[in-house]
């Protein structure tokens, strides 16, 4: 479990990053808790697991503009 500085453990879903934040969108708890278990697995912050989700999407659908 990743701990702050007190050395008390982190509970809780983490919060989303301003970037994602600012995408204005609804997420599933469902899909949310999925993405913050990666988040604290990886030791990442939630926007990035978000990031690289979108990314691997990207350029795995063979579309591109």
């Amino acid at each position: 479990m990743a701990q702050d500085s007190t050395g008390a453990v982190k509970r809780g879903r983490p919060p989303i990053g301003p970037d994602a934040a600012d995408m204005h969108l609804r997420v599933p708890a469902v899909i949310y808790d999925r993405i913050a278990v990666e988040a604290i697995r990886k030791d990442l912050p939630v926007n990035e697991i978000v990031r690289r989700a979108l990314q691997a999407h990207i350029d795995n659908s063979g579309t591109t503009k």
